[in-house]
């Protein structure tokens, strides 16, 4: 039988001091290139949130017009957009009212101050109707034709 060595007695259990090192700088290299794609991954993701949102408040505002037969309007006011008819608001403000940077976080410029939908569901106001979206770095464009077709 042989005797145990003198270096496997001594020898600690755990992770040297350069061990951590290593690993650690290994995890702050990987942290460097993940977090900047995060955060443009969020961006995206915030502004389809926006797009989508906005895209069934215009839906919705078209629906009205139709089903009440008169005009309603999409209007835009330091980043939100709120839907009226018949110079009131449908449904009531809370609930036809998209906050673009409180819900969000985007920034939202409108090519008008205001959207006008007829009872035939044709948009008279501005065509093309453009809202830009932006968060940081990206950016993103709805476009509505006088049809009200959204691209």
């Amino acid at each position: 039988m042989s005797k145990p060595s003198c270096l496997a007695k001594n020898r600690s259990h755990g992770f040297s001091l350069v061990e951590m090192v290593i690993v650690i700088s290994i995890v702050g290299v990987l942290m460097l290139i993940a977090i900047p794609r995060a955060e443009r991954a969020l961006a995206r993701s915030n502004i389809v949130g926006a797009r989508v949102g906005f895209g069934n408040l215009f839906h919705r505002a078209r629906t009205a017009a139709i089903q009440s037969r008169r005009p309603t309007s999409i209007n835009f006011a330091s980043g939100t957009a709120f839907v009226t008819s018949g110079g009131g608001t449908i449904f009531g403000s809370s609930t036809l009212a998209l906050h673009f940077q409180t819900s969000y976080g985007v920034t939202a410029t409108a090519s008008a101050s205001s959207l006008t939908i007829q009872p035939t569901g044709l948009v008279t106001t501005g065509t093309p109707f453009v809202l830009e979206l932006v968060r940081g770095e990206v950016r993103d464009t709805i476009s509505i034709t006088g049809y009200g077709r959204i691209e």
